[in-house]
């Protein structure tokens, strides 16, 4: 597990939200042929495009905070020290004991 996990479902809730809110919209504006209403009911909804105009640039940018995520993920991790063994503790002289030298 890492500091980005959080970031990552976040991100990927996003991505279904924007999906979400582009299906819904499309219902919407074309439910004269979906569900059969009257045209005079569907025809104020043709033009709510809002989603549908702005779908590539959301989408970009949540898929960009996507990438940095994980780039800025392996970058950290990539010059995380190692953790110590028990062996490498071992021969570590403490402070306590004296040091000779043969």
């Amino acid at each position: 597990m890492t500091h980005a996990d959080i970031l990552l479902v976040g991100i990927f809730l996003l991505f279904i939200v924007v999906d979400g809110l582009a299906f819904l919209e499309n219902l919407i504006r074309n439910m004269d042929y979906i569900f059969g209403v009257s045209e005079e009911v569907a025809k104020p909804f043709w033009n709510w495009n809002w989603v549908h105009r702005s779908y590539l640039y959301i989408k970009s940018f949540l898929l960009a905070c996507m990438l940095t995520v994980i780039l800025a993920t392996v970058y950290v991790e990539r010059f995380r020290p190692a953790p110590i063994n028990e062996s490498e503790e071992d021969l570590t002289p403490k402070k306590s004991e004296p040091q000779h030298k043969s």
